[in-house]
């Protein structure tokens, strides 16, 4: 067996371990400044994502503080390294947090709807299993709904969502321009006022 083939196999075991303990989740990174941040993408629940979020700003506000705070010549390494064990601290809070709220939330949301059960089963097949625990409804008859119909749902709410967000963008856009026009305004009458 080669290097590669391990290498994969120890990948999708891990890939498998986290399906298995984050429900409706993804690995994923983003890019900002060429560093790469890795995070947990959870699109079954908001208040998860926001969590997550708040575990990323955690890292650059600890950061932010301790180039404030401390002074290379007055502390010690130790205070560096204590200051530095806090913002892991934060960050670690955050995320088990986020992980906590969204696997409750996706099997709350499972056991109570059966559409969302049918949806989510879809969705994450290899997850498909906690459909069948939690929801008795979608476990007796798991195939009442086709799979092409349950597709064609998730892509309309997914429509309807984006649109939503796009005119939310659209309003604040908008309201960001009047705002500008209006500060802008007020710098012209200062300026007149008092010359």
């Amino acid at each position: 067996m080669g290097i590669i083939e391990k290498h994969s196999r120890t990948l999708e075991k891990r890939r498998k371990r986290f399906a298995d303990t984050h429900l409706g989740a993804f690995r994923s990174s983003g890019n900002a400044g060429g560093y790469d941040f890795p995070y947990i993408a959870y699109h079954e629940s908001a208040a998860a994502g926001f969590l997550e979020l708040g575990s990323i700003l955690a890292v650059i506000a600890g950061m932010g503080l301790m180039f404030v705070l401390l002074d290379s010549e007055k502390n010690s390494f130790s205070d560096y390294c204590l200051f530095a064990l806090g913002i892991f601290a934060g960050n670690r809070a955050f995320a088990l947090l986020a992980w906590k709220v969204n696997n409750a939330q996706v099997r709350c949301r499972i056991t109570r709807d059966e559409q969302y059960a049918r949806e989510f089963a879809v969705k994450y097949p290899e997850q498909a299993y906690i459909c069948r625990e939690l929801n008795e409804m979608y476990a007796a008859n798991p195939d009442a709904v086709p799979e092409d119909e349950i597709r064609a749902e998730i892509e309309r709410k997914e429509i309807t969502e984006t649109t939503s967000v796009r005119i939310v963008g659209y309003i604040l856009f908008a309201f960001f321009f009047l705002l500008s026009a209006a500060f802008i305004g007020f710098l012209i009458w200062a300026f007149r006022e008092t010359s």
